[in-house]
């Protein structure tokens, strides 16, 4: 499938894929360790201090891997359109789809516990990013050169 990704698409866009796999692959590893942890832990003992220990001991961070896995498909979509935008050098399409995750995060669809309002830190890159393209695609548009004396 990956190979077939990376053929598919101009040679150009191979970061965008790559980007786009990022959500993709937290999900298998988180899929992967709650499975693990579940087989040699009772129910209910993977408290906050054991995620933790995991990682600061192990390098294996559960919340960040279940932060992404949570809408996985459609961050990756996302992420991907952004970088390709960005590869392109559309800079109102990159601020277009960062939006998009903006809205998405903000209504809890994405990178959340439940669908809702949620500010979290991520909600606030999403709009940090948004409002890094949008000025720098308004500092590169013609009408926004000014003129010499």
């Amino acid at each position: 499938m990956t190979t077939y990704a990376f053929r598919a698409t101009p040679a150009a866009h191979g970061a965008a894929v790559a980007i786009a796999l990022i959500p993709h692959i937290a999900d298998l590893l988180k899929k992967q360790l709650d499975g693990t942890l579940l087989e040699v832990l009772p129910q209910g003992s993977i408290t906050p201090d054991l995620m933790a220990n995991l990682a600061n001991n192990q390098g294996v961070y559960l919340q960040s891997y279940d932060l992404l896995a949570r809408g996985a498909i459609i961050t990756g979509l996302l992420w991907g359109a952004i970088v390709a935008f960005l590869i392109d050098r559309n800079l109102r399409g990159a601020t277009l789809f960062s939006f998009v995750a903006f809205c998405l995060s903000l209504l809890g669809l994405i990178h959340a516990n439940k669908i809702g309002l949620s500010l979290s830190p991520i909600t606030l890159g999403y709009l940090l990013i948004t409002l890094l393209l949008g000025l720098c695609h308004l500092a590169s548009s013609p009408e926004a050169e000014v003129p010499k004396p």
